[in-house]
This record gives C-alpha cells, structure tokens and sequence, in this order.
C-alpha cells in the first residue's frame, strides 16, 4: 500500500515573491519512499502606496451685508484620495496661506470631515478623506484686494513608504459692493492751471459710475498748503454742501452715485502763500463708506504759482478721444473719453475728466535732464466693446523744461450677429453640420477684418433645454478655437444667449 503526504515550503519576501515546494512520501513493501521536490515561484509585484489631492476656495459672506467686509471667511475644501494599491496611515495636510508675497495661516488648520469610514484611521485603497481649513478676513486682506492663494500638502505612509502630494486653489476676493475698480473713475481738474497769490481756482471733482447698480462713496479731499477753501463755495450735484474742514482735510460726507450715471462736486480755493517749488496740489479720494478703505487712486489737481523751482518734474498732457473714423488721429469734431486711466512708468495712474483730458503741470520724474515716457491706457477703463485705435502703449521724448502730450484714441467695436437653430447641426447631436462649419470659416475671415464682438442667438423650437444650450456651447467653442488658430491681433469677445419659442 502506498501512502502519500505533501510538505510545503515558502520562500521569499512577502512583497517581491512567494515560492512553494512540495514532496511526495509513501511507504511500499515496508520501505519508505520520498519523490524528487516539485516547485513553484508566484512573483509578487511590490506594494506602490500614492495619493492625490484636490482643493477648492469659497468666499463667504458671513455678516450678511452685501459687501465684503472685514469678518467674512474663505473656506478651503480638501480632498485626498489614495491612488495606490495598499492603505495610507499616518495622514496629515497643512495649509499655507499667501496674499501679496506675505504668507499667514487659516484661522482654523485643516480637519477631517468625511470620509474616514471603512477602516478609522486608514485611508483605505479608493478611498477619499475630505477635510476643511477656513480663513477669516482682515482688513488688511480687503485693502490688498490680490486673491489669497492656499499651498496645500497631505502626507502619508503606506507599507513603510512615506508618500506626498500637493495642490493649490487661488480664493478671489469680490470686489467691494460688487463693483469692479475699473468700472468707477475718479476726476479732479482746477479751472486754470497757473495761479498767483490770492486768487481763487474753482475745482471739479467728477465721480462716474459704469456698473448696473448704485455705488456708495465716501469723497475726501486734501487741500495743498497755501490753499484756502472758500466759504460756502462747495456744491454736490447742484446743492450747496457743507464740507468738514479740519486743517487741510475737507470730508464732503456719503454721496450715492446711480448705475450708469455721475457725480459732480465743484469747489473754490483762494491761493493764500505761493510754495516754494511752484505747484500746488490738491487730492481727492473715494473710499468704501463701510470698510474706509479707497475704491480707486487718488486723484490730484495741480496749479502752478509762483516763480520756485520746477527741477524733477514736467508737464503732462493726455486726451481719450472717440475716433469715430477708426483711423488714430483725432479729428476737430471727435470728442473726449472720461473717466479713462493712464499711467506712466513714473506716475499715475490720471483719469480724463468729462471732456477725455487730463493735465498737470508738474508730474514727477526719476531723472532731470531729457527722459523717456511710456504712457499706458488701461483698456479696462473705456466703456465697455471699446478697443484702442492707436497704439498703446505710447512712448515720447522730453527734454528738459519741455512738456509732454499724448492722445489715444478708441472705438466702438463692431457688433456682429449670427442667429443659429437646430437647422444647422446633426440631427439630435451637438456637432455642427458641413455648412456651418464652412460658415465657420468665413467668419473667422469676417471678424479679422476690424475689431468686433460677437453675438450668438440659439432659437430653440420646443427642444430641449440642455440641448439648446450644449449647441450654442459648441459653435462658440468651435469659433474660438478657430480664432486662436487664425493668429488675429485682439480677444475676441463672444456673447451668447438662447431663446425659447413655443411656436
């Protein structure tokens, strides 16, 4: 009789390869019998422990009010997810906070809000932790108004390998009131230019405002030494105003200003001692009335007097014009831009006041001798689908005791309209069919021509909204990336809109 019993043997580690070996025995005619050793190899691929990391940024308004305000938070939702074939331990994030070059931490660290539910304590394979860090806003992060960007790192380990991963999300402040900065302007031209002791110079202050809805100002001046503010002299909008005067600081209180529509505060001074460089400047400023902090830049008006020195400084002169020609010179009969911002490389930024200019006599500069100016117009400031006729930015040469004068032109774009409808895809699809995309083509080569806008209408007849509005989504995407291709020389703007009609 022949009895046979099998031996296993493993070999190896666990984490490179497992090896079995196996023996035969038996016992015949009382003699013990042994078969030669069988073996078998199974490799074991190596554990690879990773993970990844996603975050995202939400700022809140937690008092309520419609404006941002000192007090409100940025919430930061983090994920990470174990993207590697074993358990993670040991798992820990950290946040780092930055806001103009100046780092900070949240006002609460990272902490674990979901996810942990299989194994507590391990981030299992698949599985995705989800945590959340808030960060309460200062007054400082207001006035920065730069978005705070958050730097996120989570670590873990997993079979004795320590694994990293990183991600970033960039926290976008509103702006405050929910206007943006390029949407208000701020003007502040004397009446003369050159004035003589005891004179008077009547001043304008404008405030426009761009945006669809009311902006709240609160208008603060500074008054140059040796100007005087003449008494009862100051009116808002026509209504005779009570300025608080302390010293040379004059607070002309709140003043609203509608969507769409200006404010103009005029005002007298008498000029009572001549300086010792020869210019006077007055500065007037808007901030917001519930936080304090400026809207825009300042805005100065400057009136030389006297015989002082002018040494460091020249004469500054900017035009805004509508070029309703389009052909960057400025004809007799094209008039002014305001509320229009240009800087230079040493000064600025200046707003065109409500005729599109601009002059100071004396604007400082880095060198005394003939110098360089670069004036940029900030294409932002125009009202809105204008582009710049001419060239921007501009550069002159001033020499010594000279004066500089630029004009920049600007224009309407071109609005072109293409009204599309189911007609013009495959059927129940989203993909434009052979005629379209031709029709494509020849638009690309139409809106090259100048300038333009782009306004796409969807007429959908009775078909479904979703569908309606993927279309539309993909003749825009469509167009545009012709667009990038065709290497024209400015953004392309593109509205679209869908209409629903039943009939």
């Amino acid at each position: 009789m022949l009895c046979a019993a099998l031996a296993f043997g493993l070999a190896g580690p666990a984490s490179a390869a497992i090896t079995s070996s196996a023996v035969a025995t038996g016992t015949y005619a009382g003699e013990t019998v042994r078969s030669a050793p069988a073996d078998m190899t199974l490799d074991v691929e190596k554990g690879s422990p990773a993970l990844a990391l996603s975050t995202e940024a939400t700022v809140n308004d937690d008092d309520g009010t419609p404006n941002i305000s000192a007090g409100d938070t940025v919430e930061f939702t983090i994920e990470v997810q174990n993207t590697g074939d074993v358990g993670l331990t040991g798992v820990a994030m950290a946040v780092e906070l930055t806001q103009r070059q100046e780092t900070f931490s949240p006002a609460e660290p990272p902490r674990l809000v979901g996810g942990d539910e299989t194994n507590p304590g391990i981030l299992d394979r698949g599985e995705t932790w989800r945590y959340s860090a808030r960060y309460v806003l200062a007054l400082a992060n207001l006035e920065a108004r730069d978005p705070i960007t958050a730097a996120v790192v989570a670590s873990g380990e997993g079979i004795g390998i320590a694994v990293t991963g990183r991600s970033r999300a960039t926290a976008v402040l509103p702006p405050l009131q929910g206007i943006a900065p390029r949407l208000i302007s701020l003007s502040h031209t004397p009446s003369a230019s050159a004035a003589g002791k005891g004179d008077t110079v009547d001043y304008t202050i404008t405030i426009s405002n761009r945006s669809d809805r009311e902006l709240d100002t609160r208008l603060a001046g500074i008054l140059s030494d040796g100007i005087v503010l003449a008494a009862d002299s100051a009116v808002i909008d026509g209504a005779l105003a009570h300025p608080l005067v302390d010293g040379s600081a004059l607070d002309f209180g709140d003043i609203a200003v509608a969507a769409g529509a200006s404010a103009t505060v005029t005002y007298s001074a008498r000029v009572s001692a001549e300086p010792v460089r020869g210019f006077h400047v007055n500065s007037a400023m808007i901030a917001d009335p519930a936080t304090g902090i400026a809207l825009i830049p300042p805005a100065n008006a400057t009136v030389q007097t006297g015989r002082g020195p002018q040494t460091g400084c020249t004469g500054i002169s900017v035009r805004v014009f509508h070029d309703d020609n389009r052909d960057g010179e400025r004809e007799a009969d094209e008039a002014g831009i305001s509320g229009v911002r240009v800087s230079t490389d040493d000064a600025g930024p200046f707003t065109t006041d409500p005729s599109g200019r601009f002059h100071s006599p004396c604007v400082a500069v880095s060198r005394l001798a003939g110098i360089d100016l670069r004036f940029r117009l900030d294409e932002g400031t125009l009202p809105d689908g204008y582009f710049v006729t001419t060239q921007n930015p501009l550069s002159i040469r001033v020499e010594r005791g000279e004066s500089g004068a630029v004009s920049f032109g600007a224009a309407a774009a071109r609005i072109v309209r293409i009204d599309l409808n189911e007609a013009a895809f495959r059927r129940n699809t989203v993909t434009p069919d052979a005629e379209m995309t031709a029709g494509i083509t020849r638009l690309i080569s139409v809106l090259g021509r100048e300038p333009s806008i782009l306004r796409l209408t969807y007429y959908a007849h009775r078909e479904d909204t979703d569908l309606s509005e993927r279309r539309l989504e993909a003749v825009r995407k469509t167009i545009l990336s012709y667009w990038t291709a065709s290497d024209h020389d400015y953004d392309l703007k593109i509205e679209a809109r869908v209409v629903q009609s039943d009939g």
